[in-house]
């Protein structure tokens, strides 16, 4: 498949911020709930760890061999819906008084993220990451002063592989962290046309 000039583009742009509860992820199959609107986004920042380590022999590097681990987006929106925020930390939201409770039974469920970054082209690049969990990292309030500050919600998403294996290529099976396409890869269209309605996931490759 050939590279076209529009996929050099910077990014410039976020928005689309989804999520999904995993409800399926074993050796038998994967599948991710209806995706949810999260909030309005402000930024994204993705940090991937990775190790490299080198295999010394006849006096110099005879191979190498490195690694990815888990990967960490750092999310900052403008305010969490304290229902929606429940769902997202695995804490308790009273519908009838409107409170999220805080307690010690929260544990955060798995969940699928998406969103997109529009390019200096206009066109977009997407994201879907197929499993990890949530946290609230940061909160900040201040009193207001003349010229107000207005203050982003920050959230950590910590993505890790599926334990399903997906069919990714002839003759490859893999477990799989996350998945993206270009919008300058006219190949995208029909994915794209589907990417906030359903969570993501590479298809299946056999031929």
């Amino acid at each position: 498949m050939a590279i076209v000039s529009g996929e050099y583009k910077s990014v410039i742009g976020l928005d689309r911020i989804y999520f999904a509860l995993v409800t399926a992820d074993d050796a038998t199959a994967y599948t991710g709930g209806t995706p949810e609107w999260l909030a309005p986004a402000a930024t994204a920042k993705v940090s991937t760890t990775s190790s490299s380590t080198a295999q010394y022999a006849d006096d110099g590097v005879f191979d190498s061999s490195s690694s990815e681990g888990e990967s960490v987006v750092d999310i900052e929106v403008t305010n969490v819906p304290l229902i929606t925020a429940a769902k997202l930390l695995g804490k308790t939201f009273n519908a009838t008084n409107g409170m999220m409770v805080d307690g010690s039974s929260a544990n955060p469920p798995d969940c699928a993220l998406s969103f997109r970054s529009k390019k200096s082209n206009g066109k977009y690049k997407y994201i879907q990451y197929l499993k990890g969990k949530f946290s609230m990292s940061e909160e900040e309030f201040a009193t207001l002063e003349a010229s107000p500050a207005p203050k982003t919600a920050k959230l950590k998403y910590t993505a890790f592989n599926t334990i399903h294996p997906f069919q990714t290529a002839v003759g490859k099976t893999e477990t799989v962290r996350r998945v993206t396409v270009d919008e300058d890869q006219a190949a995208s269209a029909t994915v794209i046309a589907n990417w906030f309605t359903a969570v993501q996931v590479p298809p299946t490759v056999t031929a």
